[in-house]
């Protein structure tokens, strides 16, 4: 049970780390958005936003515990395509991964 405990203490402190530790604020002009289906069952659906930008790739835009960021949906509403915006964002791009940094939120 410690090893348990010890393991997710160590794996949320990392991931805390990683969150905060790549966080910065770019300026992006926005070419296209999207919403990518995941999983479909009864339930519902599984799904996340992709914003593609002119000028430093893809970002991903989906609810954080980390930063409180629970409005995705109206994140990915309130951009537009052609339209500048200063955006903070966090993590890494990597995208044979299919990892793309995330927008935790646009600065008025």
């Amino acid at each position: 049970m410690w090893l348990t405990v010890l393991l997710l203490l160590v794996g949320g402190g990392l991931n805390a780390a990683y969150s905060y530790g790549t966080a910065r604020t770019v300026t992006i002009e926005v070419t296209d958005k999207e919403r990518v289906v995941t999983k479909e069952s009864a339930g519902g659906v599984d799904s996340y936003y992709l914003v593609s930008t002119k000028n430093h790739g893809v970002f991903k835009n989906v609810d954080t515990g980390w930063y409180l960021k629970f409005n995705s949906s109206s994140v990915q509403g309130r951009l537009e395509r052609g339209k500048k915006y200063t955006v903070k964002v966090y993590g890494w791009g990597v995208g044979y991964l299919s990892m793309y940094p995330n927008i935790v939120g646009i600065v008025e």
